[in-house]
């Protein structure tokens, strides 16, 4: 693969991964299963999920396995902490009973967000090929060329 062909695969993937928009959705709601979620959970929801999942539960975000009269099935991607904190999970099933969620957001992808992004990481990527990475630097040397900066650094990660 060609050394830049790498960089832009990564970028895209990691664009299109996070590139959602969060719509309101009431509780009770049944979408379709595999769709990504986010559950804002309420004290009772905190008490009875933090028995399982550890302290401090605020949000739960997760594609929805399954739906019934009474809750969710799903399965977990990522959790938020009462501090900020996140912790992703690997798609471990967790039920969430209604009476747990005080809110609830439905999570689609955006393509104008992913354009933006992928653009934005393109762009940076050019710049910091066509410039060095030492182009930055205040005290970067202005004698030497940014293909000098590029190549120095690349032998500085690969042997």
């Amino acid at each position: 693969m060609p050394l830049l062909a790498r960089p832009l695969l990564v970028a895209s993937l990691i664009a299109a991964a996070g590139c959602y928009a969060a719509e309101p959705a009431t509780v009770g709601v049944v979408p379709e299963i595999g769709t990504r979620m986010s559950f804002q959970l309420n004290d009772q929801g905190r008490a009875a999920l933090g028995l399982v999942m550890g302290d401090g539960l605020e949000r739960i975000q997760g594609r929805v396995l399954s739906r019934d009269a009474s809750g969710y099935l799903v399965a977990v991607s990522e959790v938020r902490r009462s501090r900020g904190s996140l912790q992703v999970w690997a798609g471990e099933p967790v039920r969430l009973e209604d009476r747990h969620v005080s809110g609830l957001s439905i999570q689609r992808y955006s393509r104008r967000r992913t354009a933006i992004a992928v653009a934005g990481g393109v762009g940076a990527l050019a710049l910091i090929l066509t410039r060095g990475i030492d182009g930055f630097a205040l005290g970067s040397d202005p004698s030497t060329s940014p293909r000098d900066s590029l190549s120095a650094s690349l032998r500085l990660v690969l042997p």
